[in-house]
């Protein structure tokens, strides 16, 4: 009968864990494409616009974020137009790069530490917060994030089977990456670093493959901009203007602002509940996880080709850690290149708890034990995930978005800036004046010139006016516009 008991424990503990990870992963799918549009995903998708209808990044327009997402997402709009369905087709296009990043993961994973850090790692993975919210948000820094985990999966197998082609493509995803998002730069570094270090070790040319398949990407990147006439603008928004910007705004989002209670949008739930302890939790097993990771490379006398992407894991996790505390204004997407990365060394703690034991007994009374309390937390998170999954927001945004086209012909210029519309200035969908430095602002002409310019016929203030105007321009707008109604947040040029 134990025997018999042993023999179906194993599969019936994969059956249960099977069962969670697909309920899990329905509710995190339904809350990442019901949730509510951020901000910088109807800015990304306008400057998918803006880019179709002829502007060029940089010179057009501001923006402190590179313009590889907008591209790629062309043809998604172009197939299902410049609407709300169009938004809606780009959201599900970056679900599914979250769902491919999650498999390379595990691949990567697996291939590394085993198959049980691999699905330890699924399950935390699902299980963070801070994932659920904004890996599937349309922004560049989850487009840089899949082409960083591919690229270290084409690394890994370019290694292992000494096949170049596969170390030039990781070289290429590793660069598109870079290029993508400056936010995984450390985690960027961090490769390039181990793998010079480890061929020049070797005496191996390997590197120069990865290094060639590293600047062709930037070589047509840079090339496009200097052809553009747009280099130096290029280098100054994504480099300078992007830290100022930041710093301006420290006190919005400071280090450890969202690890507050309290947060129903966030963790599902007021107060504190179990995906509010989650968040606290991971970081510190992932750092137990880390530790161990490094004591056993540091160990060996002889490191194996696997130990050199755990010592990539390893500094990665510190060094885009590390880079949080030297961000003013930390907000969530800033720790996207940290959460993959905690999940990932908290499933190897996990497995280093088990390993250490010797009894059979104790493990698994440490399996169920486990098991116990990661379903605790799963039930928990779907349902927060679940509540986050009512479309509430998702169809808000639509009747928004709606509202505010109300009585503006399509393609009719508005300021500030509406989405799918043309520009009347160079920032996009209104950003507030209090929130962009001023030696940016005076880069650019002032207001009553643009809308006298160009003409622009309409002005839409949804809410309060004061952050895009400045009281010098109001003379001119009082001459020129006049409300459509008393209650209404539209203006329509009179001359």
């Amino acid at each position: 009968m134990k025997k018999r008991l042993s023999k179906l424990f194993p599969k019936i503990l994969f059956i249960v864990y099977f069962l969670t990870v697909v309920a899990l992963a329905y509710s995190v799918i339904l809350s990442g494409f019901f949730h509510l549009f951020d901000t910088d995903e109807l800015i990304n998708s306008q400057k998918v616009y803006l880019n179709v209808n002829g502007y060029k990044p940089f010179i057009s327009y501001f923006s402190i974020y590179s313009p590889i997402l907008h591209w790629i997402l062309q043809p998604v709009f172009a197939i299902s137009g410049f609407t709300f369905v169009g938004l809606t087709a780009a959201r599900i296009f970056m679900i599914l790069l979250f769902g491919l990043r999650l498999f390379l993961i595990f691949y990567i994973a697996w291939k590394i530490f085993g198959k049980w850090v691999a699905y330890g790692f699924v399950l935390m993975f699902l299980l963070d917060p801070f994932t659920v919210f904004s890996a599937m948000q349309i922004r560049p820094d989850n487009l840089a994030l899949f082409f960083l985990t591919l690229a270290l999966v084409l690394l890994s197998k370019g290694l292992f089977n000494s096949v170049k082609k596969l170390e030039f493509s990781g070289g290429f995803f590793l660069s598109l990456a870079f290029l993508s998002s400056i936010k995984v730069m450390p985690s960027v570094f961090v490769v390039l670093a181990v793998f010079f270090l480890y061929c020049l070790k070797k005496k191996s040319k390997q590197i120069l493959v990865l290094i060639a398949g590293f600047i062709i990407p930037c070589l047509i990147f840079f090339a496009y901009f200097l052809i553009q006439n747009s280099f130096m603008e290029m280098i100054q928004q994504l480099y300078i203007d992007s830290v100022a910007v930041i710093n301006l705004n420290r006190s919005l989002a400071p280090l450890g602002f969202f690890l507050h209670p309290d947060n129903g949008n966030l963790y599902g739930y007021y107060g504190k509940p179990p995906a509010w302890f989650y968040e606290w939790i991971l970081p510190i097993l992932a750092f137990i996880g880390l530790y161990q990771t490094l004591v056993n490379v540091l160990g060996k006398k002889v490191l194996e080709k696997k130990d050199l992407f755990k010592i990539i894991f390893i500094l990665s996790l510190t060094f885009q850690w590390l880079s949080l505390f030297f961000t003013e204004s930390v907000y969530l997407q800033y720790y996207l290149p940290v959460s993959w990365l905690f999940a990932f060394f908290a499933a190897v703690a996990l497995y280093h708890f088990y390993e250490v034991l010797r009894s059979r007994k104790f493990k698994n009374v440490l399996v169920v034990f486990s098991l116990v309390c990661l379903l605790f937390f799963v039930v928990s998170s779907i349902k927060g995930n679940m509540t986050r999954a009512d479309g509430a927001g998702f169809w808000m945004t639509r009747d928004f978005l709606t509202n505010q086209a109300s009585g503006i012909p399509d393609g009719a210029i508005v300021f500030p800036n509406i989405l799918f519309h043309p520009l009347a200035n160079q920032f996009v969908l209104g950003y507030p004046l209090e929130r962009i430095p001023q030696y940016i602002i005076d880069r650019y002409p002032p207001l009553p010139d643009t809308l006298e310019k160009k003409k622009v016929p309409y002005l839409y203030f949804s809410f309060n006016y004061n952050i895009h105007l400045r009281p010098e321009w109001m003379p001119y707008i009082a001459s020129h516009y006049k409300q459509v109604s008393t209650d209404s947040p539209l203006w329509v040029r009179t001359d």
